[in-house]
């Protein structure tokens, strides 16, 4: 078993979530390898960001299968079976879910690792949440509601990640700082 320390983050909604949640995975390369696992019609992501290691969830390979006359419907369950064997073939050090879903709690709940983070299910049930903060942005976020504090930055609380320091308040005082957001 390798004893480099990897993290898997499941991120399995649009390429814009995972945009937005790229300063989180950055800071995170310091310490680990970086994982991600998104859907697998964003595989130009690879190219753009070649710091992280990619997975690609075979949604839309299912989709695709399960709407062929003449394709096994339990075909896409291969495939999802094969995609779970290589996520766990990783052998990762800890697992972090950023989608909070239901797919993204089952996805990690089937890989093996020694701590998880986040949304999680286990065999029938979705498992208590584990802070005030993740209760906040399942409310917060899943409903579409205002949030008082920026999206990545409840994230990285409801994780119990560093807050990038794109986001930390400074004393600005001295300073003229501005931010500029770049994608």
């Amino acid at each position: 078993r390798d004893d480099k320390v990897k993290k898997l983050f499941i991120s399995l909604l649009r390429a814009g979530d995972f945009i937005m949640q790229r300063p989180l995975l950055r800071g995170q390369l310091a310490f680990c390898e970086v994982h991600v696992l998104v859907n697998d019609e964003f595989h130009q992501l690879e190219a753009l960001y070649p710091e992280f290691k990619f997975h690609f969830f075979p949604r839309l390979s299912m989709q695709k299968l399960m709407n062929q006359p003449h394709s096994s419907l339990l075909k896409p369950l291969a495939v999802l079976r094969e995609t779970i064997k290589a996520l766990q073939n990783e052998n990762f050090t800890e697992i972090i879910n950023l989608t909070h879903n239901r797919l993204s709690a089952f996805v990690m709940d089937q890989v093996e690792a020694p701590l998880k983070r986040g949304l999680q299910f286990s065999k029938d049930h979705f498992l208590p949440l584990e802070n005030d903060w993740q209760k906040y942005f399942n409310e917060t976020f899943s409903q579409n509601l205002r949030s008082d504090a920026h999206y990545l930055t409840v994230l990285a609380k409801s994780l119990n990640l560093p807050v990038p320091r794109l986001f930390a308040p400074e004393d600005r005082s001295q300073k003229r700082i501005v931010y500029l957001q770049i994608f």
